[in-house]
């Protein structure tokens, strides 16, 4: 891979004791890559998909409140006061100062709405939100669907174009070290030799092209998972961005 990385200008040819560590395999997400749990994870995480829960629970509330709006209420009440009974101010203020005639007040009040056309259109409209709010929801949901599972897919075809990738340059290589031992006996010539170490390259930039593409689907998948902050270990990095 060092060939590679100096034909790349990723490495300085006049500094070839340089060193430079590469992963072998792809990174690898902190969780798992089972569809339903993807799905899960983007229910809980998206933010369109969180509105859309909060949005769904808000007008079912609504629509409970509307509807106790027509239905008849029973109320209990009561009461207690002071009363002056003298003629004159002074005294039934000296009344009431004393307490001598106190009142009692009890009851029940049913109140039973007839035709109550304010409350009904209340409620009409507010079970039409939450109609309304629970098809939005079904859209989000389906959409994060459609984007969880496409962006899965690329994932896995992308995983598999890596293993393909690391096969052929495992097959240029070998091809390669056979041409170099069949140059030095003499039954192959230094074009042979060149031609293999250009495929041999030709195999290795696919592999590294096969690692960025697994990378940029794995952080779509995250993306549309709604959890990238937290996969890749940036949330105490926001939060400092944020406090500054």
């Amino acid at each position: 891979k060092r060939r590679l990385l100096r034909f790349l200008g990723v490495l300085d040819p006049k500094d070839p004791d340089q060193v430079v560590e590469l992963e072998d395999a792809p990174p690898q997400p902190g969780g798992t890559m089972a569809l339903q749990e993807c799905l899960e994870t983007a229910f809980e995480r998206r933010p369109d998909c969180i509105q859309a829960q909060i949005d769904v629970a808000r007008t079912q509330r609504r629509e409970v409140w509307a509807d106790n709006q027509r239905l008849p209420s029973l109320r209990l009440y009561g009461g207690v006061g002071l009363r002056g009974l003298d003629s004159s101010i002074s005294g039934s203020g000296g009344d009431i100062a004393e307490g001598q005639f106190d009142t009692w007040q009890v009851g029940i009040r049913l109140d039973v709405p007839l035709g109550n056309r304010v409350a009904e259109g209340t409620f009409q409209a507010a079970a039409a939100d939450r109609r309304r709010a629970a098809i939005q929801r079904r859209a989000v949901l389906e959409h994060a669907t459609r984007e969880v599972a496409d962006a899965l897919d690329d994932l896995n075809t992308a995983e598999k174009r890596i293993d393909t990738a690391r096969q052929s340059q495992e097959l240029a290589n070998d091809l390669m070290q056979a041409e170099e031992k069949s140059f030095q006996l003499g039954r192959s010539s230094s074009l042979d030799v060149l031609s293999a170490q250009q495929s041999l390259a030709s195999a290795e930039r696919e592999e590294v092209r096969a690692k960025v593409a697994y990378a940029a689907a794995l952080s779509v998948l995250l993306a549309v998972r709604g959890d990238f902050i937290e996969a890749k270990g940036l949330r105490d990095d926001v939060a400092l961005n944020a406090q500054d």
